[in-house]
């Protein structure tokens, strides 16, 4: 199939129509969800995007457009999805495909030795080339987010100068964060691109290494029990607190986006272990705050609300480190700031 063949199929056909076959896909605000095809995971971890040519999956990693995810489901080439997709397979006169048995290990990915060397590896790398003169790109955009070095080298972030894009098939700058507890085992590494694509599309912003659990970021940084924690959404903003904290005054973590339940129970275990007297929750949405808040309840969380739409990172940028302290600290009187 020549290539112009191949964009004109693509444009013609629509990937939520055809994950439709394998799963079952409900509305949620601009995009299309449900369970992964792919892994099987949850009822909203994958998702379509509201142009319908491309998607992914927040637990296994999967991203690209539906030649990839019939490829990657049917364990056959992008050629013969490509093929199949051309002779009308997804759409309601054409018998649907049936899906590929997955056999789901009841081990994480994670887990095993080998990927845990090539993590490792991977974030190594990473930080060598933050830290080269071709790193130069990244060190701004860290910067530029007001994040110091220092805090930087805490939390581990790395750089990947060409991460490949499976939805249009290009190279593109991006900024690794790897998600590692406190004994130094990585359980996740994400990329969030750096380029103007990623600041116009919000759906192009992030990928995750195949076989990354994100279940709460920054627990490599926390000190001890019987302190105050802070859980935010995304590893940027967990990152801005614990530079203008200065890490003495309470923990912070990320359970890194709003979805992700797993992470939310998660925290809800973390904070009965360490013994959190003090909690607050500031996710981007008051509404999905509160949500969080409820799920906590027993904790009896603070509740955060963005001043005018501003995440921690924003109100950091924009006013300072010393205000975004001061901000925290009227909501969370009980935290001395």
């Amino acid at each position: 199939m020549s290539r112009t063949s191949f964009q004109d199929l693509k444009q013609r056909l629509n990937m939520a129509e055809m994950a439709g076959r394998y799963v079952t896909l409900r509305r949620q605000g601009k995009e299309m969800v449900g369970p992964c095809p792919i892994c099987r995971a949850g009822d909203d971890r994958f998702w379509v995007r509201k142009d319908g040519q491309s998607g992914g999956c927040r637990k296994c990693g999967f991203a690209g457009d539906m030649f990839d995810l019939m490829a990657k489901v049917e364990a056959i080439s992008l050629g013969e999805a490509a093929e199949r997709l051309s002779l009308g397979i997804g759409y309601s006169d054409v018998t649907p495909i049936a899906p590929t048995k997955i056999v789901k290990s009841s081990i994480p990915e994670w887990k095993s030795l080998e990927w845990q060397s090539r993590a490792k590896r991977l974030v190594a790398a990473g930080k060598q080339a933050l830290n080269a003169p071709g790193g130069v790109r990244c060190q701004d955009y860290i910067y530029g987010r007001s994040l110091s070095f220092e805090t930087s080298d805490a939390m581990q972030f790395g750089y990947s100068p060409g991460l490949f894009d499976p939805v249009d098939k290009s190279k593109r700058p991006a900024l690794l964060i790897p998600w590692i507890d406190g004994v130094g085992t990585v359980f996740a590494i994400k990329y969030r691109y750096i380029d103007d694509l990623a600041e116009s599309d919000k759906g192009r912003r992030f990928r995750q290494h195949l076989g990354s659990d994100p279940i709460l970021f920054g627990l490599n940084t926390v000190t001890g029990r019987n302190r105050s924690l802070i859980a935010v959404e995304g590893e940027v903003n967990a990152a801005t607190i614990y530079q203008a904290t200065h890490r003495d005054k309470c923990d912070v973590v990320s359970i890194g986006s709003k979805r992700n339940q797993a992470a939310l129970d998660a925290l809800d275990l973390f904070i009965t272990r360490q013994k959190y007297a003090r909690v607050l929750v500031w996710l981007d949405e008051h509404e999905d705050t509160i949500a969080a808040g409820e799920s906590l309840k027993h904790h009896r969380p603070k509740l955060m609300k963005s001043p005018y739409g501003l995440d921690a990172n924003d109100v950091a940028r924009d006013l300072g480190c010393r205000e975004l302290v001061k901000l925290m600290a009227s909501r969370f009187d009980s935290l001395a700031l």
